[in-house]
């Protein structure tokens, strides 16, 4: 009887073991496709803001996301929709920032309907709030399919990069994915394990560390949907200031791994000739 609970739980375990390994679901047909003819419940809103949190674990290969979306109306509402790759599972969505019942949104084939509890007038601003976790569709030859890339440094540490190009930024983060669909502004929190370090695109806020996790803060005015990335690893950064022919001075960044930093002060030096170029 011993020898069968072992077996038993060999077996058991064997299972569990192989239902991890199965392939992820394929991506829907609507979180496939980036771009086309944008939904009617889309065309009456305007995005005015996308304030994202995101916290990312390398080991599990996993993201949480905190996405606070603030539009307005177009006109009278009373839903909306925006695109989420339905493998990110939603915890919770608000409207104004109150809880909305489960049964006042449904996301089954990749676009959230949300009905709202209230019609919102014409020129009026509201905020969505949506909560969601889950693995996150993985590329399999970025940046030539979308998706995440989960690898790793010379030296073991997490490299992480989202290519999202092609299959838009409803791979993981609850968007409008279409190109006259963008946000005026985002602000960008990115909580990643100490040491690893996440620049972004925009001007950068500032990091805060907190019980061996970092939040790097980023803000971009007029970004578009694709180049609102995730860029993790153990990097290290040159600075320095470009000078233009105009009296203006700007900051410029450059983010490298640890042992390629003669080559990056190579590129780097480039920077301002083509920068130069770019004034004329």
């Amino acid at each position: 009887m011993k020898n069968l609970l072992w077996l038993l739980a060999l077996l058991a375990v064997g299972c569990a073991q192989h239902a991890d390994k199965k392939p992820p679901a394929p991506l829907t047909a609507i979180t496939q496709a980036s771009g086309g003819d944008m939904p009617d419940v889309q065309k009456n809103l305007h995005f005015n803001k996308a304030e994202l949190h995101w916290q990312v674990f390398p080991e599990q290969q996993r993201i949480s996301g905190h996405a606070v979306l603030t539009f307005t109306a177009k006109a009278a509402l009373s839903n909306l929709s925006v695109d989420l790759d339905p493998q990110l599972g939603i915890s919770q969505v608000m409207f104004n920032q109150t809880p909305l019942p489960s049964t006042h949104w449904r996301n089954p084939e990749g676009r959230l309907f949300i009905q709202l509890p209230e019609t919102v007038a014409l020129n009026h601003a509201f905020t969505i709030t949506v909560d969601y976790a889950g693995k996150p569709h993985v590329a399999k030859k970025a940046p030539w399919d979308g998706g995440f890339v989960w690898a790793k440094t010379a030296d073991g540490q997490p490299w992480i990069a989202t290519a999202v190009e092609g299959e838009g930024c409803d791979l993981f983060w609850p968007c409008i994915d279409q190109p006259t669909g963008e946000p005026d502004s985002a602000e960008l929190f990115i909580t990643v394990p100490a040491p690893l370090v996440a620049p972004s695109n925009g001007i950068f806020k500032g990091m805060t560390e907190n019980d061996g996790w970092r939040t790097y803060h980023w803000q971009v005015n007029q970004p578009n949907t694709y180049a609102i990335a995730l860029n993790i690893a153990p990097y290290k950064k040159l600075e320095a200031t470009y000078h233009s022919r105009f009296g203006n001075r700007y900051p410029m960044d450059y983010w490298y791994l640890q042992g390629e930093e003669q080559q990056a002060q190579v590129l780097f030096a480039e920077f301002p000739t083509q920068l130069d170029f770019l004034n004329r």
